[in-house]
């Protein structure tokens, strides 16, 4: 036995020249965690570690941290009362790690797809969490709208940039999501009633929307006779363009036209008491 504790270095070096010693070390946090492999194999001739700047976290790496040999030795420093900053964490490993009370913070690397699916998980275990990296080559990662809405912590750890398209947007929130530079599609998904509301906004944005699910298939979207025209663009991506109209604010002279619109189920006429006189046959016609 050493008689008193040395630095790491100083220890290694001890342990090399005597394969039957014991030693007591004390060093910093960097240093142990530099020299972690070296101490893991000679665990055996460590009684124990002092850590001199007590509360930094050492930098292991995730294999190390779930290695049970080199759990044995970091328990020995300072009678097992030390934290650690994890590195190189899968997003699948995230939620267990993130159990372990020594682990004060992780940064985590991954696939775009894989921290795309563990994004839920990511969100949940943020507060341990410094960065997330997505390893190259970067892809765009699909997500839900539930998961862009409630993910948003998460999502904001990505280092650097990131593009992602987003399924299952509601109709009122297509606008803002795209407003995102790094979401470059979105898919909705929707209520005709809500559809219909939203339907300026999503013409705005049709260039970026994939497609609009009706959820309510087969009600009819009531718009007005004016956006029959201005929103036909995202009105035809509505279910693959498969959508019935219950229109309003029709004014006389256009009922005909309109009346040939197969996707006009129904029409409200709003005109002056002229036009509608002037118009009558067609009124009738239709």
């Amino acid at each position: 036995q050493a008689s008193a504790a040395l630095d790491v270095s100083h220890a290694l070096a001890l342990i090399t020249a005597n394969s039957h010693v014991a030693v007591m070390i004390s060093d910093t946090a960097a240093n142990i965690a530099s020299n972690l492999a070296d101490l893991v194999t000679n665990r055996a001739q460590i009684s124990a570690i002092t850590q001199t700047n007590a509360g930094t976290a050492l930098a292991i790496t995730y294999t190390q941290a779930t290695d049970t040999n080199t759990t044995n030795t970091l328990n020995k420093i300072n009678s097992g009362s030390y934290t650690l900053n994890v590195s190189g964490v899968a997003a699948a490993n995230v939620s267990s790690l993130a159990s372990n009370t020594k682990v004060a913070s992780m940064l985590v690397s991954d696939t775009s797809a894989n921290i795309a699916s563990n994004l839920d998980a990511l969100q949940t275990n943020q507060a341990k969490i410094t960065s997330i990296t997505q390893t190259l080559p970067a892809a765009s990662m699909t997500l839900t709208g539930t998961q862009y809405a409630n993910d948003q912590t998460a999502l904001a750890k990505i280092t650097g940039s990131y593009t992602a398209t987003v399924n299952d947007v509601m109709a009122v929130d297509a606008a803002s999501v795209l407003g995102n530079s790094s979401i470059t599609a979105i898919t909705v998904r929707d209520t005709a009633a809500n559809i219909a509301a939203n339907i300026d906004a999503l013409e705005s944005k049709y260039t970026q929307i994939t497609s609009i699910t009706q959820t309510d298939a087969g009600t009819a979207l009531a718009i007005t006779g004016a956006q029959v025209t201005s929103d036909a663009d995202a009105l035809a991506k509505v279910d693959s363009g498969s959508y019935t109209l219950s229109v309003s604010a029709v004014p006389a002279a256009n009922v005909t036209s309109l009346a040939s619109n197969t996707k006009v189920a129904s029409m409200q006429v709003s005109d002056s008491s002229a036009n509608i006189a002037t118009n009558l046959d067609a009124l009738h016609t239709n």
